[in-house]
């Protein structure tokens, strides 16, 4: 049966109609060489011309201007419209991260494109050869491949990048998007080893032969030859590698150069403690501990906040490895807030969602309120992109990026506004009006000029405390007039560590000091007594010359009480030492002082003092959710006014007061992050603190809480003398607002 030949444009008869059989093989062998021949022509990109010195000038320019290469190498995606200043420091922020390194946290407000510029970013990088392997990290597969998607088009339909990159694009676009025509893709006779999968792009080997000015050929390869592009879900980012098969580097075994994290988490992930865990894990343990120790692997992490305690919460507040660049949609809301809350939202809102159009109708009337009332709607708004508003809708609603900002508000709520819109990690934990959280740079300039272990003269009370951990002992001291207004004095390790300390990294633990000892609990035994007898022997100088002994030292007993307590015990100085215990107090919880016992030795608000069990020590039990919140409020009141926590300036006379030497005790204040909690039970809320991360340093947050409660111990009040004219005024005022109150609601019950 005859068959048609494609090459020829004839028909034969594969079985031969000749006896002849040695011109029917001869035949046959022809055909096979001429279908070779064929196919080779195929596979061949064809000539493309080696880019000229100006296109390499141009992409030099671009590479090392990022801004300009969204506005003129991406029109079509992130060079739309042009950015704003706040935009323009993010993208000069990722560009350092691309070229020398480092990890980078993007906080940005959602539709931003924060992720097409990052892809697009990363696309460029690898095209220039100065990321050889970049992986992109989504939530979730879907995601991912969506994203390699978006660079698939980029590569498909970009024209300036064909420009700039003529013999790699034209190798991509060669084989029209089906990935087997890359097996055996050749340029200039070579094979490309191209790749061109669902979640993987190998750049094809490109090899340009110049002729130089003596006339003699040279061959140099485009530095994306053999670079790879890879999306990966969070679940997946151990253990990448890739072997180059050609090109300059072949053989080598290439490891991630760059992750680019795009919203690692979803919201079930987010509110979810063990789920944001694993995913800070996965990013730490996982991704950059894949990259080698010759170029370690560099990280750009793209995302927006869901909630307080998420991934972005913690990468802002407790990774100091990462630097971050932080911005709201509207920087500063304008003056006039309550005509957008009241005039402009009595009109917007006013329609009727049954009635077809009517939405529409009433957005259209809203426009032209804006419109007639724009300088007195924008006066003092403050936004970060010109361009953050539906200006490409049909029929168009919307003018400005304050009113979107204000539609958003009145169409989803002021929560999604402030984590969507403003990356407003902190939204929701405190009650509106109230400040409890005092960040770290707050923490380290609330000094006083008086150097480390000098009293002011109005002290009245000196405390100390000791945190118990199995390597290191830590303290601090505190004083006090009264009513409380502490100032910490001293603080430091036993043993004293050189430089910042972790424990979970000890440089000098504290089996060093006790060598001959191999059972840690006997080493915290004889430690626990040694720090009491140096705190209890030292003295203090008042600010008028007068020496000041402590007058108790508490001791944090939770942990190996059995050891710590015959420490205690058996110390000569233990008429001065206060076992401390603190207590989880939740919302539904009765407060300490309404719960203690009767046979309770003493009750103090929010804490007291109760024996224990076999009735040899007097334990001192406090709300530690409760004086947590009070040593970050103490931190926020201006120093100088009555509650105000400060901190000693100085190490020695005549040194400036430097916040510097401070960073740790911030750090460690901002290891755990209040929440106000709703009780299921009683309806009643509460401030309750929780921890970053696994196993925090919070070493010298818990001293300060303990000793604030220590100072509740020794006698010391919040509060002015009771009896007092200005408390008995601040009183009546206080009844005749609530009677105020109590009047208004019946009115409006009425």
């Amino acid at each position: 049966m005859s068959k048609f030949d494609d090459i020829f444009g004839e028909y034969y008869d594969p079985e031969g109609t000749s006896g002849d059989e040695y011109a029917k093989a001869k035949l046959n062998q022809k055909r096979i060489r001429q279908r070779k021949a064929q196919q080779n022509k195929l596979n061949e990109v064809g000539e493309v011309p080696p880019p000229s010195q100006e296109i390499l000038r141009l992409r030099e320019e671009y590479i090392n201007d990022f801004v300009r290469l969204h506005r003129e190498v991406f029109p079509d995606s992130t060079g739309l419209k042009p950015f704003g200043e706040k935009q323009e420091k993010s993208i000069y922020f990722g560009q350092d991260v691309f070229h020398q390194g480092g990890r980078l946290l993007k906080l940005e407000p959602r539709g931003y494109a924060k992720t097409t510029r990052i892809t697009n970013e990363g696309l460029a990088a690898a095209l220039a050869g100065i990321q050889k392997y970049v992986v992109i990290i989504c939530s979730n597969q879907e995601k991912a491949e969506e994203i390699l998607d978006s660079i698939k088009t980029e590569i498909y339909n970009n024209d300036k990048l064909e420009e700039l990159y003529p013999g790699t694009i034209a190798s991509f676009r060669h084989i029209d998007d089906i990935p087997q025509k890359a097996r055996y893709q050749t340029y200039g006779g070579e094979r490309t080893y191209l790749y061109w999968g669902s979640k993987t792009i190998r750049f094809p080997v490109i090899k340009y032969i110049y002729t130089d000015e003596n006339g003699e050929e040279r061959e140099e390869y485009e530095k994306s030859s053999g670079a790879f592009i890879e999306v990966r879900p969070m679940s997946n980012t151990k253990g990448l590698h890739k072997k180059i098969k050609a090109g300059p580097d072949a053989g080598k075994v290439l490891r991630p150069t760059l992750f680019l994290i795009d919203d690692p988490q979803t919201h079930d992930d987010a509110k979810s403690e063990t789920n944001v865990r694993t995913i800070i894990s996965r990013i730490k343990r996982d991704a950059l501990r894949g990259g080698s120790h010759s170029k370690r692997a560099s990280a750009i992490m793209s995302i927006t906040p869901v909630c307080p305690g998420d991934v972005a919460w913690h990468f802002e507040k407790n990774e100091q490895a990462w630097e971050f660049i932080k911005y709201k949609m509207l920087e500063h809301y304008p003056i006039n807030h309550d005509w957008w809350m009241n005039d402009y939202a009595s009109v917007y809102l006013n329609y009727d969602r049954s009635v077809r159009g009517d939405r529409t109708r009433a957005a259209l009337e809203a426009r032209k309120l804006v419109e007639e009332n724009y300088e007195m709607a924008h006066e003092d708004a403050v936004v970060t992109w010109d361009h953050a508003y539906a200006w490409d809708e049909e029929p168009q609603t919307e003018i400005s990026p304050v009113q979107h900002a204000y539609n958003i508000i009145l169409d989803d709520g002021i929560e999604d506004f402030e984590y969507e819109c403003q990356c407003n990690t902190e939204y929701g934990l405190y009650e509106e009006g109230e400040t409890i959280h005092a960040p770290v740079a707050q923490i380290q300039q609330k000094t006083l000029p008086y150097r480390r272990n000098i009293l002011p003269q109005r002290t009245s009370k000196l405390v100390a405390h000791i945190d118990v951990n199995k390597d290191i002992l830590s303290y601090a001291i505190v004083c006090s007039p009264d009513p409380i207004e502490p100032h910490c004095v001293d603080y430091g390790t036993f043993p004293k560590q050189p430089g910042l300390f972790s424990k979970r990294n000890m440089i000098v633990p504290l089996n060093r000091l006790y060598p001959h000892h191999k059972d840690y609990r006997e080493i915290l035994y004889l430690a626990v007594k040694d720090l009491i007898e140096t705190l209890a022997t030292r003295t203090f100088i008042r600010e008028d010359g007068v020496e000041v002994s402590l007058d108790t030292i508490g001791v944090d007993i939770r942990y190996e009480q059995q050891y710590i307590g015959k420490a205690i015990k058996e110390s000569n100085y233990k008429s001065l030492v206060t076992p401390c215990s603190g207590a989880f107090v939740g919302p539904d919880d009765d407060l300490l002082h309404e719960k203690a016992k009767a046979d309770a030795i003493q009750v103090y608000e929010n804490c007291y003092v109760y024996p224990n069990r076999d009735r040899t020590l007097d334990i001192f039990h406090y709300d530690a959710n409760y004086f947590k919140t009070e040593i970050h409020r103490a931190f926020n009141i201006e120093a100088g006014l009555k509650g105000s926590l400060t901190l000693f300036g100085k190490e020695v006379e005549g040194d400036p007061c430097d916040p510097e030497r401070h960073r740790v005790v911030g750090e460690h204040c901002n290891s755990e992050r209040p929440e106000r909690d709703v009780g299921k039970r009683t309806g009643k809320t509460r401030v309750v603190w929780k921890e970053k991360m696994h196993q925090p340093d919070n070493e010298f947050f818990d001293n300060l809480t303990n000793c604030y409660a220590l100072l509740f111990k020794e006698g010391l009040s919040q509060q002015l003398d009771p009896k007092s004219k200005e408390q008995d005024d601040k009183d009546k005022k206080m009844d005749m607002q609530s009677f105020i109150r109590n009047q208004n609601k019946d009115r409006q019950l009425m």
